[in-house]
């Protein structure tokens, strides 16, 4: 599958966006049997571990669409030679 720039910058950016929110759906008070590390009783039980999972890739997924964001354009190729050259001395 092949993704334009502004298709990825999109996806990059809706993973983020669920991924932050997954973040703090973690840390919801909940009725679960195990008490997590935070001292409660959460929607999951891996608090606070998965939730700065989370928020981690949620960062790493903004920090790769910036990152994307500021690479030059794909300039189409020409069928000229390049005139930077020099040109080749033969003996």
């Amino acid at each position: 599958m092949n993704f334009s720039r502004q298709n990825l910058g999109d996806l990059l950016r809706a993973a983020a966006v669920l991924l932050l929110i997954g973040a703090g759906v973690t840390l919801i008070p909940w009725t679960n049997p195990m008490v997590s590390d935070l001292g409660y009783h959460t929607l999951c039980p891996f608090a606070p571990w998965s939730t700065l999972t989370l928020l981690f890739l949620s960062g790493t997924a903004h920090v790769v669409r910036r990152y994307l964001a500021t690479l030059p354009t794909e300039q189409a190729p020409t069928d000229q030679a390049p005139t930077d050259q020099a040109p080749m001395n033969q003996a």
